[in-house]
């Protein structure tokens, strides 16, 4: 029909929805505050987050193999080290679980304490590799010297919990 014309409002032509339907009760500060909230416990969940159960179970282990070796603890240090040991010195030198615990316990040198700093741990199911850097303070014929040196650890996780398979120490480059 050629001179047929339908009378809409220009509103409904092109989709805009007219500003009166668009009114909203105005939101309080309460309603406006509140994506905060949640924002600052996932931020704060983030951040405790950083350390595992596990990551702790195998730090606690190394702490429990730190106290082992300044105590001579023999039994304690037995149960902390896989029978399939490889404990590796910064010259090259290896050693095994029995010669490890004969070293420790019986020799004539002291651990005064093992101080572990820039530990991180990453765990792979029952496997743990921890990177930290190791300061012995060692007593050895009257004399007490601090050695600095990195590490690379391997735990697995067994029947009798964490224990230490693999060590590797280096010197920490100057």
């Amino acid at each position: 029909m050629p001179g047929f014309r339908l009378n809409v409002p220009m509103s409904i032509k092109i989709g805009i929805i007219p500003r009166d339907s668009r009114r909203r009760a105005p939101k309080s500060k309460v309603c406006r505050r509140f994506w905060l909230i949640p924002m600052l416990l996932s931020a704060a969940a983030l951040l405790l987050a950083g350390q595992s159960g596990t990551d702790r179970e195998v730090l606690g282990a190394l702490d429990a193999l730190k106290q082992a070796v300044v105590t001579k603890d023999r039994p304690a240090l037995a149960k902390l080290l896989h029978a399939d040991l490889t404990y590796g010195h910064t010259d090259g030198h290896l050693e095994t679980r029995d010669q490890v615990l004969e070293r420790v316990t019986d020799s004539k040198v002291t651990f005064g304490a093992i101080d572990v700093s820039d530990a991180v741990v990453r765990v792979y199911g029952q496997i743990a590799l921890v990177t930290a850097k190791l300061a012995f303070h060692v007593n050895a014929d009257g004399k007490q010297n601090v050695s600095v040196l990195s590490t690379l650890d391997v735990w697995i996780r067994g029947p009798e919990g964490w224990q230490l398979v693999g060590r590797q120490l280096t010197r920490p480059p100057k």
